[in-house]
């Protein structure tokens, strides 16, 4: 019994470490599931700004699994998306960065929000989240102002 515990506690140390932090300062992230419109959008931004993003695409099933084993291992992503169950969640435990709702011109979204205050960005059936660890929030708000405006410019 002790050798299996052992080898868990191994493994376990393995997979984290494998997810360590590995970001350089320019980078900004963006944690998705795989959908091909994100996709699209992430393109378009990364060929007409001069942004070094790094996207993470998720498939659906493994979502939040891999962002829970990130937080847990410290990687915070700096931009993600959420479905609407854990959003309230990660807002009560300080996981979200509040937003300024000055600096979010796509009024037409949905605002959402913990307590009065406004965590996320709700179009479609993604909730779009920072995380309360980003390293530049300007940058971070800037990049969710393009990336939620390009439905708005029409460039697909």
């Amino acid at each position: 019994m002790k050798k299996v515990l052992v080898l868990v506690l191994i493994l376990f140390t393995l997979i984290l470490t494998a997810c360590g932090n590995n970001k350089t300062e320019d980078d900004l992230t963006f944690m998705y599931w795989s959908d091909r419109e994100l996709v699209n959008r992430v393109d378009y931004i990364r060929s007409n700004t001069d942004w070094k993003i790094e996207a993470i695409d998720i498939p659906d099933v493994m979502y939040m699994p891999r962002l829970l084993i990130m937080f847990a291992a410290a990687d915070y992503p700096d931009i993600f998306l959420l479905p609407e169950d854990p959003f309230y969640d990660m807002a009560k435990n300080g996981m979200l960065h509040k937003l300024d709702e000055e600096n979010l011109t796509y009024v037409d979204l949905e605002l959402m929000t913990y307590e009065g205050e406004v965590y996320g960005v709700k179009e479609d059936r993604f909730i779009f989240v920072v995380s309360s660890f980003v390293e530049d929030y300007d940058l971070a708000i800037d990049f969710l102002e393009e990336f939620l405006g390009i439905n708005n410019k029409k460039v697909f």
